[in-house]
């Protein structure tokens, strides 16, 4: 996962990933919120749905069922 960090200079924040940056200058609260949208961003990635095999895009590694199959388990009760 890249390196995510905000560097406050005089004109603002900006936020460098793996020391490059990649947004400002803003103020602080958009930029931590801006922070935050970029590292949910970096976690996602097509993984294979734990219930029937498809390829969906992941949120992260929390999210291991495509949007179909969770549908299905939340309406059938299942947890």
């Amino acid at each position: 996962m890249p390196k995510f960090e905000i560097v406050r200079d005089r004109n603002g924040y900006y936020i460098h990933k793996d020391g490059e940056v990649v947004h400002g200058p803003a103020c602080y609260t958009r930029s931590h919120e801006r922070l935050e949208r970029l590292k949910r961003e970096a976690q996602r990635k097509t993984r294979k749905c734990m219930i029937c095999s498809a390829s969906f895009l992941s949120d992260g590694p929390h999210n291991r069922q495509c949007n179909s199959c969770r549908s299905q388990s939340f309406y059938d009760g299942a947890a």
